[in-house]
């Protein structure tokens, strides 16, 4: 197997000294070519060694990771995140089907981590997703979806549910639909500012691809793609309050 050439940049030495040694015990085909601690450093670095894989800090003293990004015309390699809960940077960093680790840095994260950049095609996409993000600094109106075989962008606006398949989610738009090895709570974290509603334990709907509610066997929403998703009997009365809230539903 071919050696994975590695960068690690971090403003704190002591923590490119740890993941350093953890990466030497997780994985033997992780090869470090070197190591920065500001922005000015990494960008000469990265663009004279080109690594295959960059372990990038988000925050870098006074400074952040996003503004080296910013300085590269084309990003031709890997990127996994290390971050404090920054909920800005890890929204837009999931936004873009990127990947990330919290800091402290556990070892059974690491080798997912590793596994999952040695095994994922580098995808242009999502990184220009993410680069305009942070210029925008606010979410994009569009989200990237790795499938396994492909990343996806899709228009958030033309997704009408998603659904919770054990630890996979299927997300329904008007023309096809697309099975992610991702749990349902993770596209409620996501979606919930962009109008979706998590009507039932194992469904997320948008509130805009609504036509009409019944009640019906209980009760249920009806889409624009004519599926009936159900509403859990403690989230009715909201719901129906919340439909006449937004939509003057009757």
């Amino acid at each position: 197997m071919n050696r994975l050439k590695c960068v690690l940049v971090d403003d704190e030495p002591d923590a490119i000294e740890t993941l350093s040694i953890q990466l030497s015990h997780v994985d033997k085909d992780i090869e470090i070519i070197g190591t920065f601690n500001d922005i000015s450093s990494a960008f000469k670095g990265i663009s004279e060694l080109q690594p295959d894989l960059v372990f990038l800090d988000i925050e870098l003293g006074s400074e952040t990771s996003f503004e080296l990004i910013e300085l590269f015309d084309e990003i031709n390699f890997k990127i996994i995140f290390v971050t404090g809960h920054n909920a800005f940077a890890i929204k837009a960093i999931k936004f873009s089907a990127l990947d990330y680790l919290l800091k402290p840095v556990r070892s059974v994260e690491l080798i997912e981590a590793i596994s999952k950049a040695k095994k994922t095609i580098f995808n242009k996409e999502s990184y220009d997703l993410l680069k305009d993000q942070i210029r925008q600094q606010k979410l994009s109106p569009k989200i990237a979806i790795n499938t396994g075989d492909e990343v996806v962008l899709l228009n958030i606006k033309d997704i009408l549910r998603c659904e919770a398949d054990k630890n996979y989610t299927w997300i329904y738009t008007n023309t096809k639909k697309y099975l992610i090895s991702k749990p349902l709570k993770e596209y409620d974290f996501l979606l919930n500012e962009h109008g979706f509603y998590r009507s039932h334990k194992s469904h997320l709907i948008s509130l805009d691809q609504i036509t009409s509610f019944t009640h019906k066997d209980g009760g249920y929403i009806v889409m624009k793609d004519d599926s009936e998703v159900p509403i859990a009997q403690r989230k009715k009365a909201d719901f129906l309050e919340m439909m006449n809230r937004l939509f003057k539903y009757k």
